[in-house]
């Protein structure tokens, strides 16, 4: 209204990648925070809003970002390294790049990443 934008915000929208990432979670008897909001002051950075991340793995410490294809257009990419710029001096960041998972070569894609994660989680246990 008035030409500012009030940041990123929780949604309240849940998309498959986040329902699928949920049950693999779950399945693999790995604690959770979905969404959860860190603010940004705490990172040191000079503003009031907050950053979410996708999953946090409190046991790790890790945050867990599941990137759909807006993660590969420039802009945000940009925004992406600064955040992870901000965050990686207090958590473990670990982005898994979503390929749908309605193909053969989606599925062995996605259970190649969940492979490689779950090496990464149990490397920090």
């Amino acid at each position: 209204e008035n030409g500012t934008h009030k940041g990123w915000q929780s949604r309240n929208i849940e998309f498959y990648p986040e329902t699928f990432f949920k049950k693999v979670l779950e399945n693999n008897n790995i604690v959770y925070e979905f969404n959860k909001p860190i603010k940004k002051r705490d990172l040191g950075v000079d503003c009031d809003n907050n950053y979410f991340l996708d999953f946090y793995l409190p046991e790790c410490n890790i945050d867990l970002e599941i990137d759909g294809k807006q993660h590969g257009y420039e802009d945000r990419k940009e925004k992406d390294k600064i955040r992870d710029s901000h965050i990686s001096g207090f958590y473990h960041i670990y982005r898994i790049k979503w390929k749908s998972i309605n193909n053969e070569k989606g599925k062995k894609y996605m259970k190649e990443e969940i492979d490689k994660f779950l090496n990464f989680y149990n490397s920090l246990k």
